[in-house]
């Protein structure tokens, strides 16, 4: 576990939304007290239903929250990091996954189509920006993980990129990828990110947004 970072990226996302620990702690509905001992690294076994509150209050998604919690996180070097004043004019909200939440079972090689609702939490409007799939970064768990390399475990992108509209600040947006089941069961995840018109990550500090299902058979 990471409670040093998750406290840190709590702070920072608070201090970017602009709230308040008090504010925060409203908007998650839990007492300040709660919010204050993830805050001061007080808690070891953090509770999903907690992380699930906080990300919606931090308009964040909560499979980043889990993964800062229990697996750490180390800041993308593919990208230079922003200042955190650029941050603060170009920042991205996640608002709710449209269809297929996280753990929804999905037959062998079925055909979904994942959809996320993003809000423009900036002071900056999105203008060329692409949602594309980085997948090759990823593992994930296979009923079948000593048969198939992990690599080959996720879900398949049927397209691997997708056009981001024009976004104001305040806008909300609905982004939609097709994706294909693998003909074996497991739990499969497919992780995108958003990219400028330069092919660089818009916002290199963050874990991005995820598709996470089962894969079983009917």
């Amino acid at each position: 576990m990471s409670e040093e970072q998750f406290a840190a990226y709590l702070r920072k996302r608070m201090k970017l939304k602009g709230l308040t620990i008090s504010e925060t702690a409203k908007r998650a509905h839990i007492s300040r007290g709660a919010l204050n001992k993830y805050l001061n690294c007080e808690v070891k076994d953090g509770k999903i239903s907690t992380f699930v509150m906080l990300a919606r209050a931090l308009e964040e998604h909560p499979m980043n929250l889990f993964s800062i919690f229990f697996h750490g996180w180390k800041f993308d070097k593919l990208t230079p990091e922003r200042t955190e004043s650029t941050l603060s004019k170009d920042d991205i909200g996640f608002i709710a996954d449209i269809n297929y939440p996280d753990n929804c079972p999905v037959a062998r090689e079925a055909i979904i189509e994942k959809s996320w609702e993003l809000k423009n939490t900036g002071s900056e409007p999105w203008v060329n920006r692409r949602l594309i799939c980085i997948d090759e970064n990823l593992a994930v768990s296979s009923d079948q993980e000593k048969l198939h390399d992990s690599r080959l475990t996720g879900l398949i992108p049927l397209t691997r990129e997708v056009e981001v509209p024009l976004t104001n600040p305040s806008e909300h947006v609905i982004l939609t990828v097709k994706l294909q089941a693998p003909n074996y069961p497991g739990t499969m995840i497919s992780h995108w990110k958003m990219i400028d018109e330069n092919g660089e990550f818009s916002y290199p500090n963050s874990l991005g947004i995820f598709c996470k299902v089962q894969v079983i058979s009917f």
